[in-house]
C-alpha cells in the first residue's frame, strides 16, 4: 500500500519526473525505496530465528538463508509491480 501511495504522490507532484530527470534510474528508485522494507524483513527473520531457538526448533542454516533471500527477492518483485501499477494511476483518488 505504501509503495503505491508514495509513487502516486511522487508522480502527482512531479517528483518522480524530477528524480528521473535528475539521473536516478528506475532500478535505483525501486531499490532505494525498498531498503527500509529489506531491513524490516531481516529484523523479522532474526526475531523468528531467536524465537525458534527458544522453543527448541532445529533450523537448517542454509535453508534459513535461502528463505531470507527468497523473501527479499519477492519483496522487490512486488515493489516493482506496485510501482508499475501506480505509474498508470491518473489521480490520487483512483
Amino acid at each position: 500500500m505504501g509503495v503505491v501511495q508514495r509513487t502516486t504522490v511522487d508522480k502527482r507532484y512531479g517528483l518522480l519526473a524530477l528524480k528521473l530527470q535528475g539521473g536516478i534510474k528506475p532500478f535505483y528508485y525501486v531499490f532505494g525505496g525498498g531498503i527500509f522494507m529489506e531491513i524490516s524483513i531481516l529484523i523479522q527473520c532474526l526475531i523468528l530465528l531467536v524465537v525458534a531457538m527458544l522453543f527448541g526448533v532445529r533450523v537448517s542454516f542454509p535453508l534459513y538463508l535461502l528463505g531470507i533471500l527468497f523473501a527479499i527477492i519477492s519483496m522487490y518483485f512486488w515493489r516493482s509491480l506496485a510501482v508499475l501499477i501506480s505509474i498508470g494511476i491518473k489521480d490520487y483518488r483512483t
